[in-house]
């Protein structure tokens, strides 16, 4: 719940999301829109902590193509090496 916005108390408003996110790019000085920064967080989280496959996030996250998964997801160093230890 949002104590600060134009609602109080209420679910944050899409203007006030925005205006978020795009403080907390500037800050890290990082240059991406909020869909596609929240959809790589997402997909990339599904992958590298909940062990997730593409093909099972693609079904989670309704992707058409299993191609814009891949683009949305950032397998980390960790998973890789695990990957290619064969404990996955």
């Amino acid at each position: 719940m949002n104590p600060h916005g134009k609602l109080k108390d209420k679910h944050y408003q899409h203007d006030y999301l925005v205006d978020l996110w795009h403080k907390a790019c500037k800050q890290v000085g990082e240059d991406i829109d909020m869909y596609s920064g929240l959809k790589q967080s997402s997909c990339s989280q599904y992958v590298n902590e909940k062990h997730y496959s593409l093909d099972q996030v693609q079904m989670l996250t309704d992707h058409a193509r299993r191609d814009s998964v891949k683009r949305y997801t950032v397998l980390q160093l960790e998973e890789k090496r695990r990957l290619l230890e064969g404990k996955g």
